[in-house]
Formats: structure tokens, C-alpha cells, sequence
């Protein structure tokens, strides 16, 4: 099967078992996640910790050397009917947390993951920057809250990445931002100030 086939197999597969968005992306991307480590730790040397913690995020190839290629799924909370009293709340994702073994998301991870191994790739679960790797692999943007948007769904969605050891047919990075010129009630709005300024993030203030 050739890269352009077997590209459009796992992106078919991953939208026939009830994701709604996939890409495939090159891991080499993932090194400029070193880079914004590196400016957040200046910016807010208090959360260093925090930050170092994820390098090997951005170096997944240190520890598998098998590592080609990185694809991304993307599926969306709206879908579902949250109880209306937990309807303001943060936590409520996680009724549908596809962590949970008793989720259906969960099921429908080993499922895909499962597809990948018949294929005959080697897989690796959620080693590399999700929000990153979702930018690099087409599927949405960036927005000045670091939040990531799909032009579909917005930013209530979840990033499931899987690493594989075969070069694919990849898609097209997305890299402007979808936020409007000179908004930054984001940044204003923030009430731990972990936000600040746009693009920047303190993670030791975030509450969420």
C-alpha cells in the first residue's frame, strides 16, 4: 500500500469509528515545542518544574527511535448532553473522558489504535505536544489563550495522537491564529493572571 493510500485508510477509519477530524503530521515538527519551553521558563522561571517536565515531549525520537510520523484525532465534547446542573463547570468534561475505561472514547481509542497494529505500524500513545501536532497536522489553530480551534467546532474538543514508524503522506500546518485582530479579552478576563499577555501562559497560576 502506498504512503497517499495508506494515509487515506487510517483518516477514513479514524472518522468511521466517531472522530471528526484527523491529520497526519512528521514528528520533526515537534522541535520547535523546545523552543517555546525554553521562553516560557524565562517568562516565568517560578514554574520551571512545570515546563521541564515536557521536554521530552519535543524529543520523542530520544526514547523511541522508531518514530516517522504522528497522527492526530480530534473529536468533539458538543456532541454530547451534559447534565445541565454541571453545565458551568470546568470538570465536566470529564464525563466523557476518554482516560475512563468505562467510556465509549475510550473504547473507541483502542479501536483505532488496534486498526494502526493490523496495518502493521508500531504505535506509541500520547507522547508528543497534542495541540502542537493537531496545528502541524492541518486540523486547526492556535488562539491567543493557547487554546487550540478547530474552524468547525471551536475549542471544546479533545487531541488523541498516536506516533508510528512509517513516513505518510502529510498534511499542511495551519500556523495564523484564530483569534480576531486586537482581541485580548482573554488575556484581560483571566482571573488568576495566568495569561499575560497573548501566546503566554503561566502554567503554574492556570486553575484549569
Amino acid at each position: 500500500m502506498s504512503n497517499t493510500s495508506l494515509s487515506a485508510s487510517i483518516k477514513n477509519k479514524a472518522l468511521e469509528i466517531g472522530y471528526d477530524l484527523c491529520g497526519i503530521t512528521t514528528v520533526d515538527l515537534m522541535e520547535e515545542y523546545a523552543s517555546h519551553l525554553d521562553e516560557r521558563i524565562r517568562s516565568f522561571p517560578e514554574s520551571r518544574a512545570l515546563y521541564e517536565s515536557l521536554y521530552p515531549m519535543a524529543f520523542p525520537q530520544k526514547s523511541i527511535e522508531w518514530i516517522k510520523s504522528i497522527v492526530v484525532c480530534v473529536g468533539r465534547y458538543g456532541k454530547y448532553g451534559i447534565p445541565e446542573g454541571l453545565d458551568n463547570y470546568i470538570g465536566k468534561a470529564y464525563l466523557v473522558d476518554g482516560r475512563l475505561k468505562h467510556s465509549k472514547e475510550y473504547s473507541r481509542k483502542l479501536e483505532f489504535e488496534t486498526y494502526l497494529t493490523e496495518l502493521g505500524l508500531k504505535t506509541a500513545y500520547s507522547i508528543v505536544p497534542a495541540r502542537l501536532a493537531a496545528v502541524s497536522a492541518g486540523l486547526g489553530r492556535i488562539g491567543k489563550n493557547n487554546f487550540f480551534y478547530t474552524e468547525k467546532y471551536g475549542s471544546w474538543v479533545f487531541i488523541d495522537t498516536w506516533v508510528i514508524d512509517s513516513e505518510m503522506e502529510y498534511d499542511e500546518p495551519t500556523r495564523s491564529l484564530n483569534c480576531p485582530e486586537g482581541c485580548n479579552k482573554c488575556v484581560d478576563s483571566c482571573p488568576t493572571r495566568a495569561l499575560n499577555k497573548p501566546l503566554s501562559m503561566n502554567r503554574g497560576k492556570c486553575i484549569a
